[in-house]
């Protein structure tokens, strides 16, 4: 037996060859789709927007929280509120901003900036921006 048979044997085994013709009919066509134009959005990031708020009571801390977890910007004054309730309503906005990974800074002595985490506060700009007589 030559080698060459074997080998053939062995080839028809893995590989039968098929007598049937292709037709064109058992193949679709392939056809070209159009795929539709692609639309390049620019984020473009919206300003950056500050609100003020002058609280007179601990209830409007929970104002101050929503509009923090809103990733806006938070100036608060505490100058028209009770000592003890300016503690705990600056403790806790200082706890939402701690939860929301916020900056804080304090710009006078009654004045504090609260901004979400997207933001950030230059001190040395905060530092020449305080007239010297409310730096104390």
């Amino acid at each position: 037996m030559s080698s060459n048979n074997l080998i053939d044997k062995i080839a028809n085994v893995l590989m039968p060859e098929d007598d049937a013709p292709i037709e064109k009919e058992d193949i679709p066509e392939m056809t070209k789709t159009e795929r539709p134009a692609l639309k390049v959005y620019m984020n473009e990031a919206p300003a950056l927007k500050v609100l003020v708020f002058e609280p007179s009571s601990f209830n409007q801390g929970n104002i101050i929280a929503d509009h923090l977890k809103a990733k806006e910007a938070v100036f608060v004054n505490y100058e028209f509120i009770d000592v003890s309730e300016q503690q705990r309503l600056c403790d806790f906005v200082n706890g939402v901003c701690y939860i929301l990974e916020g900056s804080i800074q304090r710009v006078s002595e009654y004045s504090v900036l609260y901004t979400p985490k997207n933001v950030d506060i230059d001190k040395e700009l905060c530092s020449y921006s305080i007239p010297t007589y409310a730096q104390g």
